[in-house]
């Protein structure tokens, strides 16, 4: 089954010590992608796990698929920003990504932010969290 990935689960399913482990183990074997994303977030789980072949590799492969981008997204991404503080640039374009791809559940490990984030619709992104 397809799903938006945010950079949480991969984080915690490369890191065996990350407390959302198994979790991410669970979550990846229900999901088997592939996982539409953006390369804002893929660009985080690089810088934080150093997995930068095995990124390449997944996208590649198909396994990491992108829509849009910053140059196509720019308005809705920073429509996200304004409206919302706490978002950083790939929590937004994950939001965007959830406003085209309604029917897909966002996997993420951040339990405190996308709740609240809305699409521009104001209807709640279908998140997956642990």
């Amino acid at each position: 089954m397809k799903a938006i990935l945010d950079a949480g689960p991969l984080i915690a399913l490369w890191n065996k010590s990350d407390e959302h482990h198994q979790w991410a183990d669970e979550v990846f074997a229900k999901y088997a992608g592939p996982y539409l994303t953006t390369e804002f977030v893929l660009s985080e789980v690089a810088h934080m796990t150093g997995k930068d072949a095995e990124i390449m590799e997944g996208v590649r492969t198909g396994r990491f698929v992108f829509d849009g981008g910053l140059k196509a997204d720019a308005a809705a991404i920073q429509r996200v920003l304004f409206a919302y503080a706490q978002s950083d640039i790939a929590d937004a374009s994950i939001v965007v990504l959830s406003e085209k791809e309604k029917n897909l559940a966002v996997l993420t490990t951040d339990r405190r932010h996308f709740p609240a984030y809305r699409r521009a619709d104001k209807s709640a992104l279908p998140v997956v969290t642990p």
